[in-house]
Protein backbone atom coordinates (compact mmCIF):
# COMPACT_ATOMS: atom_id res chain seq x y z
CA UNK A 1 0.00 0.00 0.00
CA UNK A 2 1.46 3.46 -1.12
CA UNK A 3 2.21 6.30 1.39
CA UNK A 4 -0.91 7.87 0.43
CA UNK A 5 -3.27 5.03 0.20
CA UNK A 6 -2.01 4.17 3.51
CA UNK A 7 -2.75 7.87 5.36
CA UNK A 8 -5.96 7.72 3.79
CA UNK A 9 -7.29 4.25 5.13
CA UNK A 10 -5.84 4.79 8.51
CA UNK A 11 -2.74 2.80 8.37
CA UNK A 12 -0.57 5.83 8.94
CA UNK A 13 -1.33 8.18 11.54
CA UNK A 14 -2.64 12.01 10.71
CA UNK A 15 0.94 14.65 10.72
CA UNK A 16 2.76 16.99 8.33
CA UNK A 17 4.38 14.69 6.42
CA UNK A 18 7.00 15.22 3.35
CA UNK A 19 6.15 13.32 0.41
CA UNK A 20 7.57 12.45 -2.58
CA UNK A 21 5.42 11.93 -5.91
CA UNK A 22 4.96 12.49 -9.36
CA UNK A 23 1.23 12.29 -9.28
CA UNK A 24 -0.82 15.32 -10.58
CA UNK A 25 -2.70 17.48 -8.18
CA UNK A 26 -6.13 16.36 -10.25
CA UNK A 27 -4.55 12.80 -9.21
CA UNK A 28 -4.19 13.51 -5.79
CA UNK A 29 -7.46 14.90 -5.96
CA UNK A 30 -9.46 11.88 -6.99
CA UNK A 31 -7.17 9.61 -4.65
CA UNK A 32 -8.12 11.68 -1.65
CA UNK A 33 -11.83 12.07 -2.25
CA UNK A 34 -12.18 8.02 -3.26
CA UNK A 35 -11.35 7.61 0.40
CA UNK A 36 -13.81 9.79 1.45
CA UNK A 37 -11.38 12.24 2.91
CA UNK A 38 -11.74 16.33 1.67
CA UNK A 39 -8.45 17.49 -0.42
CA UNK A 40 -7.26 20.74 -0.30
CA UNK A 41 -4.12 21.82 -2.68
CA UNK A 42 -1.61 24.73 -1.87
CA UNK A 43 0.79 25.98 -5.27
CA UNK A 44 3.89 27.34 -2.98
CA UNK A 45 5.82 27.91 -5.46
CA UNK A 46 4.82 31.60 -5.98
CA UNK A 47 4.31 32.52 -2.43
CA UNK A 48 6.91 34.22 -0.50
CA UNK A 49 5.23 35.78 2.74
CA UNK A 50 3.01 33.75 5.11
CA UNK A 51 -0.18 36.22 4.54
CA UNK A 52 -0.05 34.65 1.26
CA UNK A 53 0.44 31.18 2.78
CA UNK A 54 -2.31 31.43 5.06
CA UNK A 55 -4.92 32.97 2.36
CA UNK A 56 -3.87 30.31 -0.03
CA UNK A 57 -4.95 27.81 2.61
CA UNK A 58 -8.20 29.37 3.45
CA UNK A 59 -9.00 29.44 -0.06
CA UNK A 60 -7.88 25.54 -0.64
CA UNK A 61 -9.58 24.45 2.28
CA UNK A 62 -12.74 26.80 1.58
CA UNK A 63 -12.77 28.40 4.67
CA UNK A 64 -15.51 30.49 5.79
CA UNK A 65 -15.33 34.38 4.95
CA UNK A 66 -14.61 35.38 8.37
CA UNK A 67 -10.99 33.79 8.39
CA UNK A 68 -9.02 35.88 9.73
CA UNK A 69 -6.02 34.62 7.61
CA UNK A 70 -3.87 34.47 11.02
CA UNK A 71 -2.13 31.94 12.63
CA UNK A 72 -5.12 31.51 15.46
CA UNK A 73 -7.75 31.94 12.33
CA UNK A 74 -6.07 29.18 10.65
CA UNK A 75 -6.08 26.92 14.14
CA UNK A 76 -9.92 27.88 14.62
CA UNK A 77 -10.82 26.90 10.94
CA UNK A 78 -8.81 24.05 11.00
CA UNK A 79 -10.29 22.93 14.22
CA UNK A 80 -13.65 23.51 13.00
CA UNK A 81 -13.47 21.03 10.14
CA UNK A 82 -16.15 18.30 9.92
CA UNK A 83 -14.41 15.71 7.40
CA UNK A 84 -11.02 13.86 7.47
CA UNK A 85 -9.41 16.15 5.59
CA UNK A 86 -6.24 16.37 3.72
CA UNK A 87 -3.90 19.61 2.48
CA UNK A 88 -1.24 19.12 -0.19
CA UNK A 89 1.68 21.88 0.04
CA UNK A 90 3.69 22.36 -3.23
CA UNK A 91 6.80 24.07 -2.90
CA UNK A 92 6.78 24.53 1.22
CA UNK A 93 10.24 25.76 0.56
CA UNK A 94 9.67 29.01 -1.02
CA UNK A 95 8.13 30.25 2.44
CA UNK A 96 10.98 28.61 4.19
CA UNK A 97 13.63 30.44 2.00
CA UNK A 98 11.61 33.78 2.32
CA UNK A 99 10.12 34.61 5.68
CA UNK A 100 11.60 31.74 8.21
CA UNK A 101 9.66 32.36 11.23
CA UNK A 102 6.40 32.58 8.77
CA UNK A 103 6.67 29.09 7.89
CA UNK A 104 7.96 28.00 11.12
CA UNK A 105 4.41 29.31 12.63
CA UNK A 106 2.56 27.82 9.70
CA UNK A 107 4.06 24.69 9.87
CA UNK A 108 3.41 24.87 14.21
CA UNK A 109 0.25 25.38 13.61
CA UNK A 110 -0.33 22.37 11.36
CA UNK A 111 1.63 19.85 13.11
CA UNK A 112 -0.22 20.49 16.41
CA UNK A 113 -3.68 20.00 14.62
CA UNK A 114 -2.69 17.07 12.70
CA UNK A 115 -1.45 15.24 15.38
CA UNK A 116 -3.91 15.92 17.50
CA UNK A 117 -6.31 14.96 14.85
CA UNK A 118 -4.83 11.53 14.89
CA UNK A 119 -7.06 10.77 18.15
CA UNK A 120 -10.22 9.75 15.75
CA UNK A 121 -12.30 10.02 18.72
CA UNK A 122 -15.73 10.09 19.17
CA UNK A 123 -17.95 12.94 20.12
CA UNK A 124 -20.53 12.80 22.82
CA UNK A 125 -23.06 12.11 19.34
CA UNK A 126 -20.91 8.90 18.54
CA UNK A 127 -19.46 10.65 15.47
CA UNK A 128 -15.65 10.29 15.18
CA UNK A 129 -13.31 13.50 15.33
CA UNK A 130 -12.17 14.27 11.89
CA UNK A 131 -8.50 13.63 10.80
CA UNK A 132 -6.37 16.09 9.41
CA UNK A 133 -2.73 15.39 7.50
CA UNK A 134 -0.40 17.75 5.34
CA UNK A 135 2.01 16.65 2.68
CA UNK A 136 4.86 19.07 2.11
CA UNK A 137 6.00 18.03 -1.32
CA UNK A 138 8.93 19.47 -3.47
CA UNK A 139 12.56 19.80 -2.39
CA UNK A 140 13.78 21.24 0.49
CA UNK A 141 16.06 20.89 3.91
CA UNK A 142 15.52 18.16 6.13
CA UNK A 143 12.37 19.40 8.91
CA UNK A 144 13.23 18.21 12.53
CA UNK A 145 9.94 16.04 13.40
CA UNK A 146 8.96 15.99 10.10
CA UNK A 147 9.57 12.11 8.65
CA UNK A 148 8.84 11.06 4.98
CA UNK A 149 5.71 9.23 3.76
CA UNK A 150 6.86 6.68 1.09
Amino acid sequence: MSGLAALVAGHEAPDVWRWTSNRTVEEVRRAVASAGWRFGAVDGWTLTGRDQVLEAIGVALDFPDHYGRNLDALADCIAELTTDTLLLWDGWAVLLEEDIAGFLGTLAVLTDLSRASAAHRRTATGALTPRFAVLLRGDGPELPDVATLD
